[in-house]
């Protein structure tokens, strides 16, 4: 199967472009993970330096 290409991103910006979205929905799964962490009782903010 042929690579398939964005036709609005150059190929030289598309390593930077998939990078950007791939920390993007980590740091949005990292927030929703928190959330419900907290939200359920399961995080203690004060023990993070321990």
């Amino acid at each position: 199967m042929p690579p398939v290409h964005c036709a609005s991103i150059r190929d030289e910006d598309s390593a930077y472009s998939a990078m950007a979205i791939a920390l993007t929905s980590e740091i949005l799964g990292s927030e929703v993970t928190a959330r419900t962490y907290a939200r359920h009782g399961h995080l203690d903010p004060g023990a993070a330096g321990e």
